[in-house]
């Protein structure tokens, strides 16, 4: 029995690459000459690092570190207030001070959005700071997300992770 052979890809590209024919008025992009990559088979990727280091691992917050949080026995290093902000300015107000929080080395800061009204169609800034915690640039460098229990859900206190670089 006869199997079916596979042609390499470089063959077929070689071969389709006959059958075309340039555009009248066109230089011919493809030259003959041009310079023959290695074949896909003749690459060797090696991998020296773990790639798990690359990627921050979630931990669970110990219940001690939350207590802590929640009775405002870490100090808050930095507030921000944004009441009154459209949706798209208090998102790049609330990225802005994170970002400078974290290159500051702060490690707790607070997020004040206000409580909202559902009825009267307000608190959105409320429900999407959250979302925005989420966002690449930031998450991996914050360590937990809390309401603030003083402030009857007006705010959000952020515990941010040390810098352990230095």
């Amino acid at each position: 029995m006869t199997g079916f052979q596979i042609p390499d890809d470089d063959d077929a590209w070689t071969a389709y690459r006959k059958q075309v024919k340039p555009l009248q008025g066109r230089e011919r992009l493809f030259q003959q000459e041009a310079k023959k990559l290695p074949k896909m088979r003749d690459v060797v990727i090696s991998r020296k690092e773990d790639v798990s280091s690359i990627f921050v691992k979630p931990q669970p917050l110990p219940a001690k570190r939350i207590r802590q949080l929640r009775k405002h026995d870490i100090p808050i290093e930095a507030s921000i207030d944004l009441h009154g902000m459209t949706l798209v300015k208090a998102h790049l107000t609330v990225m802005g001070f994170v970002r400078k929080a974290i290159t500051d080395g702060m490690r707790c800061i607070e997020i004040v959005t206000g409580k909202g009204d559902p009825l009267r169609g307000t608190g959105k800034i409320r429900r999407e700071v959250p979302v925005w915690l989420q966002e690449a640039t930031v998450k991996m460098h914050i360590l937990h997300v809390e309401e603030s229990h003083l402030t009857r859900g007006g705010s959000y206190l952020v515990l941010l992770r040390k810098d352990r670089r230095y």
